[in-house]
């Protein structure tokens, strides 16, 4: 680009540097300086000599430049797919890491409601073998409780028959009586005696 603008900035001036053709372009002939017409194609030729040399002396810190950004660019490119594979690589990981965690979740809730099953089960007989020593317990009370209630009354029950036998006996038995079972009682004591 650079050497594209050159020339056509040289162009101009090397067309006027001979100033209006007399008889048409000068290409290669050399006049006497008092016609000053010079001879365009030498210029050109010039030129172009000088140009490539130009390019032979440029061009070996430009094409240097040229391939060290070439080399660097596919360094940048084989940095890119390798961090593009690493990338694909963690992201097949971290799927198969997020499947292995989905089955995992799966396997843990249906761990987890086995072992609340066995703990319900568990429980629950627990608490039937609870409500059952509950229940014998009561029962075992409640027999005491009847026993203790039938001894209570029948006790009861014996002392209000004593109180009345007693008066009836009080009642049924007079003072004569009493001498008589007094005198019984003394008889039967010194019969013993």
């Amino acid at each position: 680009m650079r050497i594209m603008v050159w020339v056509l900035l040289c162009v101009p001036s090397l067309a006027l540097a001979g100033g209006p053709p007399t008889d048409g372009i000068n290409w290669f002939s050399i006049k006497p300086p008092e016609e000053h017409n010079i001879a365009m194609g030498w210029f050109i030729l010039n030129f172009l000599i000088f140009a490539g040399c130009l390019g032979l002396v440029i061009r070996g810190p430009i094409m240097r430049q040229v391939r060290a950004r070439a080399e660097r660019f596919e360094k940048l490119l084989r940095a890119a797919d390798d961090a593009r594979e690493e990338a694909e690589r963690r992201q097949a990981e971290l799927q198969a890491r997020l499947d292995g965690l989905s089955n995992e979740i799966d396997e843990l809730q249906k761990a987890t409601e086995a072992k609340l099953e066995r703990e319900r089960a568990l429980i629950m007989a627990k608490a039937e073998e609870e409500i059952g020593r509950l229940q014998k317990n009561a029962e075992v009370a409640l027999r005491r409780q009847r026993r203790s209630a039938e001894r209570r009354l029948t006790a009861e029950a014996a002392k209000l028959a004593f109180a009345a036998a007693y008066e009836r006996v009080d009642q049924a038995v007079n003072e004569s009586d009493h001498e008589r079972l007094n005198d019984e009682f003394i008889a039967n004591v010194e019969g013993e005696a």
